[in-house]
């Protein structure tokens, strides 16, 4: 067990990450997010993904650096046509469509980040990006007492300039499903983002009795993605793609595209289950457009578990939408025949009219098939206004920084309504009260709408929204 009584230090330096304060022995892999064990490291006092004990916490360590980087690098070999290639060391497949990119570590996601509550983080962020700056902002991490760790640039720090290496040195102290990325311009629409959990003891989490396992290769980042960078692309062509809408989707950093010859070779994300097991999945939005995406698990149902990193009444859903930001915890029952399924991701709204979709694999332990034998189901088209409120173009995410909140209300403003009488209607209504209202961090807004959020303001720091 570690100490927690450390003092964190603002640190921007050119010093060698990890060195003369030792903490290069707590140092932790890359690949976290692909083990199917949370107690791979169960004889490494150093290791970050474990089976949580109430009350245990270590030190966590890592080193990112952000440099320039290419979709089907040389480190790619033959990739696709000899698909082992496509899984060495530093080869970035995304969607199969060649372009540059930005990434951490040379993958993407991401290395991804799995510890337990009251764990110490330290990230030593390294930005090799030619005339860049950069900060990395802890997406749903409370920072209770540490604002200055929110990664917010020239509100919380100073950006971190080509060359400089920034420490970033805080406790988890909330738990949950959550990400990191860059926050600064469209660098995290390039792959500057990755998985963060938080995971809580068994003992205390109230749903734990609801699964088996809670796997580390079982969180799931999906992202918007695009055939150039997304700062080309801003804000859109008078002759063609006027809108920001994603030309495809990456689930677990893989796709496909319809683009490219190679493109419709590319391997897709495998998440694995043995059949009669039920898995915790955790799946996160880690979108930046303004169109939602629904997720759907074929021949198989979610029980919803958690939101935003707050557990929260099951609920058995067919499908979940997320805009971006969003993020839930979902249980499946591996209860199917031994196959493989395909696990669908769909954009709405625009990206629906343009059949904006991407493909994973849900695969039992001993079928023969690596993919699915049937097309995929096509999903029946959502009405707008299930997914935005009527008369609304496009929503806004909203994220709170530090904070959970309730929603209250959401709606549209009506002809000749203005927030102030908005808000006089809603003084005259008596709300219903719940034992355990939902909360979030992060909402879609309608376009000229407005959303009502309650929260008590109990940490003290300049926060983002």
């Amino acid at each position: 067990m570690f100490s927690l009584d450390v003092n964190i230090q603002l640190n921007m330096t050119s010093h060698v990450p990890g060195g003369s304060d030792n903490l290069g022995r707590y140092l932790q892999p890359d690949d976290v997010d692909s083990y199917d064990s949370l107690t791979l490291g169960d004889d490494d006092i150093t290791s970050c993904v474990r089976d949580c004990v109430a009350g245990e916490a270590r030190v966590c360590y890592y080193h990112f650096v952000f440099e320039e980087y290419q979709v089907l690098n040389t480190a790619c070999g033959n990739c696709p046509d000899n698909i082992t290639d496509c899984f060495l060391p530093h080869c970035v497949t995304a969607n199969g469509y060649p372009r540059a990119i930005l990434t951490a570590n040379r993958q993407i996601p991401g290395p991804g980040i799995q510890v337990c509550l009251r764990d110490r983080i330290v990230v030593d962020v390294t930005n090799a990006m030619p005339d860049r700056e950069t900060t990395v902002h802890w997406h749903g991490i409370f920072m209770r007492g540490q604002p200055y760790m929110d990664g917010v640039p020239y509100v919380t720090q100073c950006s971190i300039l080509e060359g400089q290496t920034f420490r970033y040195d805080f406790y988890a102290n909330n738990a949950g499903t959550f990400l990191w990325h860059s926050h600064d311009g469209f660098q995290k629409m390039d792959g500057l983002a990755g998985n963060l959990v938080v995971r809580l003891a068994k003992s205390l989490d109230p749903n734990s009795h609801l699964y088996d396992y809670d796997l580390p290769s079982h969180v799931i980042l999906i992202v918007d993605w695009y055939y150039m960078q997304f700062g080309n692309d801003v804000p859109g062509f008078q002759a063609h793609d006027r809108t920001q809408g994603a030309d495809s989707f990456l689930i677990g950093g893989r796709g496909r595209n319809k683009k490219s010859s190679k493109g419709k070779k590319s391997p897709l994300s495998v998440y694995r289950v043995s059949r009669g097991k039920r898995y915790r999945f955790r799946i996160i939005g880690g979108l930046c457009s303004e169109f939602p995406i629904r997720i759907k698990f074929e021949g198989h149902k979610m029980l919803l578990i958690a939101t935003d990193g707050n557990p929260v009444k099951p609920l058995m859903v067919d499908t979940v939408v997320l805009e971006a930001g969003m993020r839930v915890d979902v249980v499946l029952d591996a209860s199917q025949l031994v196959s493989s399924y395909w696990i669908r991701v769909q954009g709405l709204a625009h990206c629906a009219f343009l059949d904006v979709q991407q493909l994973a694999v849900l695969q039992y332990e001993g079928t023969t098939e690596a993919e699915p034998s049937t097309l995929p189901i096509k999903l029946p088209y959502l009405p707008q206004n299930k997914v935005f409120i009527p008369h609304g173009n496009h929503n806004h995410p909203f994220h709170l920084h530090g904070y959970s909140f309730a929603l209250i209300e959401m709606g549209v403003l009506k002809n000749g309504s203005t927030m102030e009488s908005v808000v006089e209607e809603l003084k005259t209504r008596n709300f219903s009260q719940s034992k355990f209202p939902p909360l979030l961090d992060t909402i879609g807004i309608p376009n000229q709408g407005y959303a009502v959020i309650r929260f008590k303001a109990d940490n003290p720091g300049k926060c983002q929204e």
